[in-house]
């Protein structure tokens, strides 16, 4: 299960977007009618990410991303 924030739910292939619903139970995804099952699908789930903390080098005075 994913624990971080979802941002987002695409449905590859296409631009048409897709209902999306994060509950306790895990993330549920509604699908367009046209979406054939039996032929397969896939989805991009997009994550929030943590921001790391700020990074130097101190040798050469750079900030690290």
């Amino acid at each position: 299960m994913i624990e971080t924030e979802v941002e987002t739910v695409e449905l590859l292939g296409t631009f048409e977007a897709v209902a999306w619903e994060r509950r306790a139970d895990g993330l549920h995804v509604t699908l367009p009618d046209h979406v054939d099952l039996d032929a397969g699908f896939g989805l991009r789930v997009s994550v929030a990410h943590e921001r790391w903390p700020e990074r130097r080098d101190f040798l050469h005075g750079d900030v690290l991303v």
